[in-house]
């Protein structure tokens, strides 16, 4: 999957999105209903979050474009999604 996410030219943004939604984050969502959730944890997850959508962005790690990132649009949140 690293090579479908890092390139520019191969996928459109909409899919990568749809496929890290489909494979990534439905992975991560397995068994979150037995899970207690910490505030430290709730912070691992956001940062996997906006990693995730960074690497599909191309953003280097060091620059500080957050807003980008939030950008993405219609994206409902990993906290959102285990807390309903």
């Amino acid at each position: 999957m690293k090579n479908v996410f890092c390139t520019r030219e191969l996928v459109s943004l909409s899919v990568k999105i749809r496929l890290l939604k489909c494979n990534v984050f439905s992975t991560l969502f397995y068994g979150t209903e037995t899970w207690a959730l910490q505030k430290r944890h709730m912070n691992k997850l956001e940062a996997f979050e906006m990693w995730s959508y960074q690497r599909i962005l191309t953003i280097s790690w060091v620059s500080r474009t957050t807003n980008e990132v939030l950008r993405i649009g219609k994206c409902k949140g990993i906290l959102k999604t285990i807390n309903s």
